[in-house]
């Protein structure tokens, strides 16, 4: 599983950096974002259109027609942001949806995502847009071998290990989502170091992760586990590590030197707990149109990379750094 943070690789600051940075003066930037979902966006404002705006912010269906009705399985959302460059311009419109998105979805009681979906940027006096291009991707697995199948049976004739771990382990490698997976990893760890009679063996679960990690996980009132299973879920400062991937390494590094006695199971593997679902391959580009019927709209773009193999046919690709430094 990879986490994706944003476009840039910067960190979503806390609500007093959102606050500073909407205050300031700036460029003009034109942002829409694709959103996921099994929901049809109905709120008709007049016979050919659906969408409704909030916080200054217009969520569309992503197609509709009478013949055919709500079509894409996905809304737009859009909004105008002034902001000093392009990156703060997204940290706001990203602030919004995050507050946004989680309302709609407990109302329309349905599937929404749009962390891992394309978005366009425009600023207002430029005729070239930042496009972030995410599109599903087959599943690649990883083979099971004579080398894994000696570990399995080394773990057969094992009797430390409760059964408790694998099934938490198991629903863990399973489970779709981030806080999803790191809530079954916290299980499937305290299942790991449980004594016989029901306490945990802390020094082990610092043998398996290390003091800080085991720190930053499980200390109490303020650890990451703590405060995932009491409604504060996780801060700015969470998102600067890959947690899911940290422990998954350990808790294997773990199983290799202490149990299996070799390097049974791969540490090198890229993207491991690989899944059928929710595979996604990146693309970032300026772009601009070849003509002017080629409008630089988030769907005209979205539907000419998809129906060409992820390329672009109606758009040229802008690969001059100065033209697209100050953007």
């Amino acid at each position: 599983m990879v986490l994706y943070r944003n476009m840039f690789g910067c960190i979503l600051g806390t609500s007093h950096h959102f606050l500073a940075v909407y205050n300031q003066k700036g460029m003009n930037y034109f942002i829409e974002q694709r959103i996921s979902t099994t929901a049809s966006n109905a709120v008709m404002r007049d016979s050919q259109t659906s969408w409704f705006e909030i916080d200054s912010v217009t969520f569309r269906q992503w197609s509709f027609n009478h013949r055919d009705g709500w079509l894409g399985d996905a809304w737009t959302a859009e909004s105008d942001v002034e902001a000093e460059n392009i990156q703060d311009a997204y940290v706001i419109f990203q602030s919004k949806l995050t507050k946004l998105v989680p309302k709609i979805t407990l109302i329309a009681q349905c599937y929404m995502e749009f962390k891992r979906q394309p978005f366009m940027i425009k600023r207002e006096d430029k005729d070239f847009a930042f496009f972030n291009y995410i599109h599903d991707s087959s599943h690649v697995g990883l083979m099971f071998l004579e080398e894994q199948y000696g570990g399995l049976i080394t773990l057969a004739d094992n009797q430390s290990i409760r059964a408790e771990f694998y099934k938490y382990w198991n629903d863990a490698v399973n489970t779709l989502g981030y806080s999803s997976k790191l809530l079954m990893m916290f299980s499937a760890l305290e299942a790991l170091v449980k004594k016989d009679n029901g306490n945990k063996d802390w020094d082990l679960l610092v043998h398996i992760l290390g003091e800080e990690l085991k720190s930053t996980i499980f200390k109490p009132r303020t650890g990451l586990r703590h405060r995932l299973t009491h409604g504060d879920y996780s801060s700015p400062s969470d998102t600067e590590d890959d947690y899911v991937e940290l422990i998954h390494r350990k808790v294997i590094e773990y199983f290799n030197h202490d149990i299996l006695g070799s390097d049974v199971i791969h540490t090198d593997v890229v993207s491991p707990q690989r899944h059928f679902f929710d595979n996604k391959m990146v693309g970032k580009f300026y772009i601009k149109p070849k003509t002017e019927d080629d409008k630089l709209a988030l769907r005209k773009v979205y539907e000419d990379f998809e129906a060409n193999d992820h390329r672009a046919t109606k758009y040229d690709y802008i690969h001059d750094a100065a033209t697209t430094a100050d953007y």
